[in-house]
């Protein structure tokens, strides 16, 4: 495998738009590389440009709403739509923060929901944007079959099952359904999910000009949709090699939203790609504090000769242990063994 054609880990990938209002399937090389015009000019825009909240904040202000909510459950029972929304919001933070155990949280969430209210299709709707964080896919469609039966209807149900579509490498079905969307509701939500589904199809000349016109329909200051739209252009470009195209827009999607796990790893691999091994290295040491994904221990570990790997990967195991339990010290010798191989394979 080339640069940037690996399957996506799990924090990364257009899933995340699930959370937002999807890991795609290895989509194949394009023969169109055409870099978009006078569109490519326009994207990223600056934050002079595009005004949007400090991204420190913006994720303060998350876990403050996941807080918030949970704490309502002290003095009163929470709808079914309530909790569910609070497993959005946890899975949400675990897709942009590379934290594994909020999916697996929420992925909890969602079975007690299914388990004390079988009937509610809300419930399964919010199994299946679990399980689809997880990666699994036959089971969350599984799931969304259910909350059709149950009477669901509308955006959420055909977004999530398109989601699910581009992941799992059917492009047809998930484009039929991006452009309706987009047709009926032109935003950067469905603008870039749709521009996510011509990159996967190798379209990449119109892709950018679709990234490069989603942020024009932005009305709204969060950085996460901005930043999940810098990261999926960033990574067709990537995909295509186009390494400098796409560390300018990964480095925009970090800027926006430093925590951003998925952004400050694909920008490390691309600044190794390029000759930069000692920035990849900066960007890696704190991503590995704060995010439990054994992708970015793998990484970390593709550098056996830096003085101090020995110690990092020691404190790792630690850490991670905190974050996970017992089981950390597998994710990070998972992680360890995965960067001894060629960087290729990555």
């Amino acid at each position: 495998m080339g640069l940037g054609s690996r399957p996506f880990s799990i924090g990364t990938g257009c899933l995340a738009l699930l959370f937002l209002t999807g890991c795609t399937h290895l989509p194949p090389a394009s023969n169109d590389v055409g870099g978009g015009g006078d569109s490519a000019a326009r994207s990223p825009l600056s934050s002079a440009e595009l005004r949007t909240t400090d991204g420190a904040i913006a994720v303060a202000n998350l876990e403050a709403q996941i807080d918030g909510e949970e704490g309502l459950a002290a003095y009163r029972p929470l709808t079914v739509v309530q909790r569910a929304g609070i497993a959005g919001l946890v899975a949400m933070r675990g897709q942009f923060l590379g934290r594994i155990a909020d999916y697996e949280r929420a992925e909890k969430m969602a079975d007690d929901l299914v388990r004390e209210a079988p009937t509610d299709p809300e419930s399964f709707l919010a199994r299946a944007g679990a399980r689809s964080s997880l990666h699994r896919f036959a089971d969350a469609l599984a799931d969304l079959g259910e909350a059709e039966g149950r009477g669901l209807r509308g955006e959420r149900l055909v977004s999530m099952r398109a989601a699910i579509f581009e992941a799992t490498g059917r492009y047809d079905e998930a484009l039929v359904a991006r452009q309706r969307a987009a047709q009926a509701r032109p935003d950067i939500r469905s603008l870039g999910a749709l521009a996510s589904v011509r990159a996967a199809l190798g379209e990449t000349s119109e892709a950018e000009r679709l990234f490069a016109e989603a942020p024009q329909h932005y009305r709204d200051v969060s950085p996460f949709p901005i930043a999940w739209l810098y990261f999926q252009q960033g990574s067709m470009w990537m995909r295509e090699g186009r390494l400098e195209r796409a560390r300018e827009l990964f480095e925009a999607a970090h800027g926006r939203l430093p925590a951003y796990a998925a952004a400050q790893g694909h920008l490390a691999e691309v600044e190794a790609a390029l000759g930069r091994p000692q920035r990849a290295i900066e960007l890696l040491l704190p991503l590995a504090q704060t995010a439990d994904d054994p992708d970015y221990a793998a990484q970390l570990a593709r550098y056996p000769d830096w003085p101090e790997m020995a110690d990092v990967l020691a404190g790792l195991r630690d850490h991670q242990g905190g974050m996970r339990g017992g089981g950390a010290r597998e994710v990070v010798e998972v992680g360890a063994a995965r960067g001894r191989r060629p960087a290729v394979e990555h």
